[in-house]
């Protein structure tokens, strides 16, 4: 049995995480029998789901999906700094070493908006939904989305719209879950999520992770699914 592991840097690991510590390398070293697949990349989006499928998921042919995305994507931002514009000039400032000038006066003039992310509300519901139509088409049996799990006070303090933004994001997984009732399954592991559960507001702990591996270890007959 294969299974697809997707996500950005919540599931990756980071001083104060080893990758031992990781749910990814727990749920692999417990479920050799599984052949585990990753695809994790600091500050992916959902923009890159469909990408990812074309370019790799068609091919491995995997049972399972479980994909942990969409942190990066609902963040309010300063600016977006993804958009060509302002790619453009953090480009041209850097080569003239004013980088941090830049920075200042930016933060100056602009505030966080909760409208200013790196993927919409309604982007990111089609790319869900886009991505859930491929894998399903594919013959993937089951689908698992993990819920954005919501920020601590040491991040929301710096950015007060955040977690307003989470669960706006987390409702499209619920949406899924309706279309697709059969095939997609969704766990929300830090719910109830504090500055306790995180390394810098936003990371699991070790014990974090150990939340993670169980909600999924709960959801997933590994030995069923092997028969």
């Amino acid at each position: 049995m294969k299974l697809v592991f997707v996500g950005a840097s919540r599931s990756l690991p980071r001083e104060g995480c080893e990758y031992e510590d990781t749910y990814f390398y727990k749920f692999q070293k417990s479920h050799k029998d599984v052949d585990c697949i990753s695809f994790f990349k600091r500050a992916f989006t959902s923009d890159g789901l469909d990408g990812l499928f074309n370019s790799y998921i068609k091919y491995y042919h995997p049972e399972i999906v479980i994909s942990h995305t969409g942190a990066t994507d609902c963040a309010p931002r300063i600016i977006n700094d993804k958009s060509l514009f302002w790619k453009f000039m953090i480009k041209i400032v850097n080569r003239l070493g004013c980088l941090k000038l830049f920075w200042k006066i930016v933060k100056f003039f602009f505030k966080r908006s909760p409208n200013r992310v790196y993927v919409s509300v309604d982007e990111f519901r089609n790319n869900i939904i886009g991505f859930t139509n491929k894998l399903i088409c594919l013959g993937v049996d089951k689908i698992i989305y993990l819920k954005i799990s919501p920020y601590g006070n040491s991040v929301v303090v710096h950015n007060q719209y955040i977690n307003d933004n989470v669960e706006r994001y987390n409702e499209v997984f619920d949406e899924v879950k309706e279309m697709y009732p059969k095939q997609v399954e969704i766990i929300f592991p830090l719910e109830h999520a504090t500055d306790a559960d995180y390394l810098d507001g936003m990371h699991a702990t070790p014990a974090g992770h150990d939340i993670f591996l169980k909600y999924i270890n709960d959801i997933i007959d590994v030995k069923k699914l092997l028969q």
